[in-house]
């Protein structure tokens, strides 16, 4: 490459000025849960430069990965990638605290962004005559280091593994995920995915010592606990044992407890009203009024069985026993629902054409009776 072809290259950037929305996130003094973090620490962390010979090596590679359509689009969206796996499980998505961590981590992003204004892989591309298989996407329209859902794929994986530990495997591999989308839509060059990810768990730490370990601040807000002391809670095993709040305080990692236990191991009774869940008690029948179990792997007694999603054949057997089964419409939805969402993973997890074509069926058949369900819960209403 020529020294004039050079400098021209590494001139190039992604935007002479920054959009008017994101110049209003940069403009913002008040950074929330990450006031105080030292952004400018990370502004002597150039990219490679665009002629180097380690951004055409970038750009190979990525180019030379399988493009996934279906899998960028859902990862793309990292709200709901997260949400999907905790509905999955039963666990509640904490959605005002995610909320304030997106908000309050875009003006950090966005001015590393626009501080380097690296150009995207396809515009470096164009420049040099390559050709190149971008996938586009909404949020592909800022400056390409860092990678922003690296940085709050790690961030919302970091912390939602603190609140549920068990889950932190799988959590973090959803994280991994969202940064690998970028990758396999061709949208951002993997330094930018890892300076993405370094950020990201800064941006966690930082929180840790501001928030967890230190004071309950603006996420703590968001955190309000309707108990008192002498109020009912329902704790134990199954959640279903009335206990008698005697104490309200917090542990040493900053959690609020109740009788010395962790909140998260209790379930609020307080305005509940009275066709709350009622478990299955041992010798009950599984048709008796006395209970209302749902569809839950934690309580296989009350599991519809039958159920699957290999094909378009099992999906609609399925769907046949969901029709005819004497349970409550609850059940039924709740049922539905984990098998079109394990139809969807195991569609984006599948290498076979013909297993993700058949899965994909069963996702389509399961999302319509899901679809039939909704409607049948808004007519009660």
């Amino acid at each position: 490459m020529k020294l004039v072809d050079r400098l021209y290259i590494d001139e190039l950037v992604y935007s002479e000025t920054p959009k008017p929305k994101h110049q209003k996130h940069m403009d913002r003094e008040d950074l929330g849960v990450f006031q105080g973090f030292d952004v400018n620490s990370y502004k002597s962390t150039p990219p490679p430069k665009n002629s180097s010979n380690e951004t055409l090596k970038e750009m190979m590679a990525i180019e030379k990965i399988p493009g996934n359509e279906s899998f960028a689009k859902d990862a793309d969206k990292i709200k709901d990638y997260f949400k999907q796996y905790l509905d999955i499980h039963g666990l509640k998505f904490p959605k005002e605290e995610i909320s304030t961590l997106l908000h309050d981590s875009r003006p950090i992003i966005y001015n590393l962004k626009y501080h380097y204004n690296r150009p995207r892989p396809v515009q470096v591309a164009d420049a040099l005559g390559l050709k190149f298989h971008e996938q586009p996407l909404d949020t592909s329209k800022t400056p390409s280091y860092p990678s922003g859902h690296s940085t709050q794929g790690y961030l919302i994986g970091k912390y939602l593994a603190t609140v549920y530990p068990k889950h932190s495997d799988n959590l973090m591999k959803l994280a991994d995920d969202i940064s690998n989308s970028r990758l396999i839509a061709k949208v951002h060059f993997p330094s930018d995915s890892r300076f993405g990810i370094q950020i990201g768990l800064a941006l966690f730490n930082h929180l840790k010592k501001s928030f967890f370990e230190v004071k309950y601040d603006q996420l703590s807000e968001a955190i309000t606990v309707p108990i008192e002391i002498g109020d009912t809670v329902l704790g134990g095993k199954f959640k279903n044992k009335k206990i008698v709040v005697k104490n309200i305080g917090k542990n040493s990692k900053g959690e609020i407890t109740i009788n010395g236990k962790p909140l998260l191991r209790y379930r609020l009774m307080k305005n509940l009203d009275e066709k709350s869940r009622v478990a299955r008690k041992k010798g009950q029948k599984r048709k008796s009024s006395k209970h209302s179990d749902l569809y839950t792997d934690e309580d296989p007694k009350g599991t519809i069985h039958g159920l699957g999603f290999k094909d378009a054949a099992t999906a609609k057997k399925g769907i046949g026993i969901i029709n005819k089964v004497k349970r409550p419409h609850a059940h039924k939805v709740q049922a539905t629902l984990v098998m079109q969402q394990r139809a969807k993973v195991a569609k984006e997890r599948a290498k076979d054409p013909k297993k993700k074509k058949a899965l994909g069926a069963a996702y389509r058949l399961w999302t319509d009776k899901l679809n039939s369900l909704k409607k049948k819960t808004k007519s009660k209403k």
